[in-house]
Parts: C-alpha cells; sequence; structure tokens
C-alpha cells in the first residue's frame, strides 16, 4: 500500500466523523461531546503522522513543494483551531452548529487540494517503493503517537536527502 492510498483512507474516516458531529442534533450534547473528542483525537494523530511521513519528505524536495507543504500545515493549523472553539462552546448552541459546519467544510477542501493536486505533484517525484516506504513510516509515527509518544520528538530515521548530506557533512568536520 502507498502512501496515498493511506491518506485517502484517513480522510474518508475523518470526513465521516466530521459529518456525524456536525448532523448530531443539539439535543445530543453529551455524543457531539464525545464526537469531538474522537475527532480531535483522529486528526491530531492523523495531522502529525502525515506531517513526518509526507509532508517533511515533500518540502525537501524545494521550490514550490516548500510551499505547498506550508500551506499544508497552515490548515492543519486552522482546522485544530477550529475543534478548540468547539471545545468551548455549548454544544446545544446553534454557535456549535456554526463551528462543526465550518470545521466539515475546512476537512473536505483540506483534504479535495490534497488528493488531487498535491498527490498528483507527489505522484511525479516518487517511486513505488519510496511511496510504500513513506505508507510504512506513516503507521510507524501514528503507532507511536497512538502509545503517547510527543510528535515533536519523533523520528524513524527518515531522513530527507539534502538533511541527510548536511549532516554527512557536519558530523565529519
Amino acid at each position: 500500500m502507498q502512501i496515498f492510498d493511506v491518506l485517502v483512507d484517513e480522510h474518508s474516516q475523518l470526513e465521516r466523523l466530521a459529518h456525524r458531529l456536525e448532523a448530531t442534533p443539539p439535543e445530543a450534547a453529551v455524543m457531539r461531546r464525545e464526537l469531538l473528542g474522537s475527532l480531535q483525537t483522529s486528526w491530531v494523530t492523523h495531522a502529525r503522522a502525515e506531517e513526518k511521513a509526507f509532508y517533511d519528505p515533500m518540502r525537501a524536495w524545494g521550490g514550490s513543494f516548500d510551499e505547498v507543504v506550508l500551506e499544508g500545515y497552515a490548515e492543519h493549523c486552522s482546522i485544530e483551531a477550529i475543534m478548540r472553539e468547539l471545545e468551548i462552546v455549548n454544544p446545544s448552541n446553534s454557535r456549535f452548529d456554526a463551528k462543526a459546519r465550518s470545521l466539515h467544510y475546512a476537512m473536505v477542501k483540506h483534504f479535495e487540494e490534497e488528493e488531487s493536486w498535491i498527490f498528483e505533484a507527489a505522484r511525479r517525484h516518487l517511486g513505488e517503493s519510496r511511496a510504500t516506504e513513506l505508507a510504512e513510516t506513516y503507521f510507524e509515527f501514528k503507532s507511536r503517537l497512538s502509545r503517547g509518544d510527543s510528535p515533536h520528538h519523533l523520528s524513524v530515521g527518515v531522513v530527507p536527502s539534502s538533511s541527510a548530506e548536511s549532516n554527512k557533512s557536519s558530523s565529519s568536520a
């Protein structure tokens, strides 16, 4: 399985969860809180693993990929900001409905962009074996995050080629 297949599957799962949150009626406030918690946990695990296993290698390619990756990070932050806003809104309030709609929309827009032109551009740079390696890296990061490892301290030895060269030259100096 390649990284693209893994991410499309996860995007579908996250979108369904966001849709359930948006569709849950205000009278089911407890259910809304539970769904939000599940969505936050799933989203953060997905986003951090995606950033490490997909965005970071893309960023090493330079050029326009750097901008694409920075935009992806910004969208991840925006989605997480909406989730934090939802945490403090009364789940039976109409503001919760509006924020849940905004969250669902932001996630769908992000997934559509990623799965269309970003994946196409990345496919041109990755061979099948590298795309499969990135899927394995993604699952490893996700597993470690699920066990409670900090996303800021994860490393599985996948170093972008430009960083690997600079590390070699600095360690031999």
